[in-house]
C-alpha cells in the first residue's frame, strides 16, 4: 500500500473534494476524511478503481476488497453514491476504420447533441458530453503506445489469447446523472440495471446504419452489421435485462458493538494527540478518557440518550421482524459466485465511519 503527501484532492470546481488521507494499491484508491459524515453532506470517503485493478481481478472484486478494507479499519458505509461507471467492449481484429467511415458519410442516429473526431495515435470518435458520452477508439493502439506492460494482460483478458492486428475498444462514459436517471445510485443497482442501460444505449441513445436515414424516417433505418455486432457483445456480458425489477429499500446497517468501541477509542486517541497528552500506562489513558466523558455528559443527559436509544432499536427491531418471518417461510437459497464485470473504471462517493487517528494504517 502507498500513502500519497497530504492533503487528497479531488474533482474541480463545485465537485471539489479535499481529503485527510490517500491510500493506493494495485489500481484502488482510497481517500478518506478523519470525520465522519451525516445525513446528505459532503463524503467522508472517496473510492476509485482504475481500468487495470478492473481488467486483473473485475470490478466486482475490486469494490467488494475495498468493503473489507473498510471494515477490517473498524469502519460501516452507512451511504453510498455511483458518481461513473464506464461500460467498454473490446473487438479484437476489428480496426476502426468502419465505424469513422459511417461517421464521416452521416450514417448514424443519436440523441447526442454534440459528437467530433479526435487524430493521435488512437484515433477517437466522439458522442456526446458529460454526464453521458460514448467513444471508438483503437485501443491497441492506444496501449501499444501508452501501457505497453499491460499487452499481454489485454491479450488475455480481453483479445482471446493472442495480440490481433487491430483491436477497436466501443466505450460508454455514464457520470451521475445518467446513472441516476436509469435507476443507478449504487454499485448493487447498477449490476441490477446494466443490461437494460446497455440495451438502451446501443438501440436508442446512438445507433450506426447502413445507410444515410432520412429526416423522419430514422427508426426505420437498418442497422450496420457491425453496430449489430456490438449490440450482441453488450448484451452477452451484462447478461438478461432486468426492466420490471424494482430495489429493495436498504436499511442503514448498525455498528456491531466491537466497531462501535473501536470508534470510541479512536476518538480519545485523537483529542488526546491533538492536545499534545502522553501516558506511560493504560490506566492513565483510561482516566484522561473517564475525565473527559464526565465533562461531556452529566447524568441527566446520558439518560435521556440511552432511552432514545433504546426506543430506536425497539422500532428498528419491530420493523425488521415481518420481513424476517417472511423469508424464514420462503426458504429459499440462492448461492452462486459473484458475477464477473467488464467495466473499465468505476468510481464512487461514499460516507463511511471510521475510527479517526486511532487507525493504524499498513
Amino acid at each position: 500500500m502507498r500513502v500519497e503527501p497530504l492533503p487528497a484532492i479531488l474533482g474541480v470546481g463545485k465537485d471539489r473534494r479535499t481529503l485527510d488521507w490517500d491510500l493506493r494499491y494495485n489500481g484502488i484508491r482510497v481517500c478518506l476524511k478523519r470525520e465522519s459524515s451525516h445525513g446528505n453532506g459532503p463524503p467522508s470517503g472517496i473510492v476509485e478503481i482504475d481500468g487495470e485493478a478492473c481488467l486483473r481481478r473485475g470490478g466486482w472484486q475490486c469494490w467488494k476488497d475495498v468493503l473489507g478494507f473498510v471494515s477490517a479499519l473498524g469502519g460501516d458505509v452507512i451511504r453510498e453514491t455511483m458518481s461513473r461507471v464506464d461500460m467498454c467492449l473490446d473487438l479484437p481484429g476489428q480496426p476502426t476504420e468502419p465505424f469513422l467511415t459511417a461517421h464521416a458519410e452521416g450514417r448514424f442516429v443519436t440523441r447526442a447533441k454534440k459528437w467530433t473526431l479526435f487524430g493521435g495515435s488512437d484515433v477517437s470518435l466522439y458522442f456526446g458530453t458529460h454526464p453521458l458520452q460514448f467513444f471508438i477508439y483503437d485501443k491497441l493502439a492506444q496501449v501499444t503506445t501508452k501501457k505497453a506492460a499491460l499487452v499481454p494482460l489485454m491479450a488475455e483478458r480481453r483479445w482471446g489469447g493472442a495480440v490481433p492486428p487491430a483491436a477497436t475498444r466501443v466505450e460508454y462514459r455514464l457520470g451521475r446523472a445518467a446513472l441516476a436517471s436509469r435507476g443507478v445510485t449504487t454499485v448493487d443497482s447498477y449490476f441490477t440495471f446494466r443490461s437494460e442501460i446497455a440495451g438502451y444505449l446501443t438501440s436508442k441513445w446512438l445507433r450506426l446504419v447502413a445507410a444515410i436515414p432520412s429526416k423522419g424516417n430514422e427508426s426505420r433505418a437498418k442497422l450496420l452489421p457491425l453496430w449489430t455486432m456490438v449490440a450482441a457483445g453488450y448484451a452477452e456480458w451484462t447478461g438478461a435485462a432486468v426492466t420490471a425489477a424494482k430495489l429493495k429499500p436498504v436499511p442503514v446497517p448498525v455498528a456491531s458493538p466491537d466497531n462501535l468501541m473501536k470508534q470510541v477509542v479512536g476518538i480519545y486517541v485523537t483529542l488526546a494527540a491533538r492536545a499534545g497528552k502522553e501516558f506511560k500506562t493504560d490506566a492513565e489513558f483510561r482516566k484522561y478518557a473517564a475525565g473527559l466523558l464526565a465533562k461531556q455528559l452529566p447524568s441527566t443527559c446520558w439518560q435521556s440518550k440511552l432511552a432514545d436509544k433504546f426506543a430506536e432499536a425497539k422500532w428498528a427491531a419491530a420493523a425488521a421482524a415481518p420481513e424476517e418471518s417472511a423469508a424464514k417461510k420462503a426458504a429459499v437459497t440462492v448461492a452462486g459466485e459473484a458475477p464477473h464485470v467488464t467495466k473499465s473504471v468505476v468510481k464512487k462517493s461514499a460516507v463511511l465511519k471510521y475510527a479517526g487517528n486511532a487507525v493504524k494504517m499498513p
